[in-house]
């Protein structure tokens, strides 16, 4: 005979109930992963930014490439029939030649380069990216830093020129630009990769919240039905023992 008070099969449900702990441990980690991903919603904020200084700078970058391109034939011709030339067209061409990755710093080395006939779709195709820190800071100190080395002294001694200068400022400008952006592209990557990381903890998290509250809805429906039987079970004990 069972004992007063005795419930049977009830340790097993208590047991389960502990689910409810679960579910909130879990939502605590939950919480945890939100709010990390609340920090990490500025990575859209960095990433409007860089998007749009990136294409202002590579608006700027075509314009450029535009401007050589438009070099007439008969300008670039005269440049290179020149036999003795003027200080700028010299010092404009050594920059872009060095920009090119040309060794080139007589005249003679030079117009082997601009004599070519890729010269100007070379220059057209380059990619910034290809443009080391040593070369940046060459440009800077021995062409850009100089006062003289500008658009309109250069294009009033060539009108070929004028715009290969202003296409190696802008290349230099560029790098910079990028050199000082790439931590935060690098930033960006990285918390990129973390925010993704934690969408996929929080997926995970929920479909396990909801997998155990649907079992806990139906242990605590069981519970209630135990309960039930367990107290008539009580009653009718306790009217056998009255008797």
């Amino acid at each position: 005979m069972a004992k007063p008070g005795y419930k049977p099969g009830l340790s097993k449900y208590e047991s389960q109930m502990t689910g409810t702990n679960c579910v909130l441990e879990i939502k605590d980690e939950y919480i945890l992963l939100a709010e990390h991903t609340e920090d990490c919603r500025d990575v859209h904020h960095r990433q409007s930014c860089q998007c749009h200084v990136t294409t202002i700078c590579n608006m700027r970058d075509r314009a450029m490439r535009e401007a050589v391109k438009s070099i007439k034939k008969q300008h670039l011709v005269e440049v290179r029939s020149m036999g003795n030339p003027p200080a700028m067209v010299k010092l404009a061409l050594e920059s872009v030649c060095l920009l090119l990755g040309e060794n080139a710093t007589d005249w003679k080395q030079i117009r082997t380069v601009i004599i070519r006939d890729n010269f100007i779709t070379t220059i057209v195709n380059f990619d910034t990216n290809d443009l080391t820190d040593d070369i940046r800071l060459k440009m800077k100190q021995k062409y850009l830093d100089n006062p003289d080395f500008n658009f309109v002294n250069v294009n009033r001694a060539s009108l070929a020129c004028g715009p290969l200068v202003k296409w190696a400022i802008a290349q230099v400008n560029y790098a910079e630009m990028l050199n000082r952006v790439d931590p935060l592209r690098q930033e960006l990557k990285n918390l990129e990769r973390t925010a993704n990381t934690n969408k996929l903890k929080g997926e995970e998290v929920n479909k396990l919240i909801s997998q155990l509250e649907k079992s806990i809805a139906a242990y605590k429906e069981e519970y209630a039905m135990l309960i039930s039987q367990a107290q008539a079970i009580k009653t009718d004990l306790a009217n056998v023992q009255g008797k």
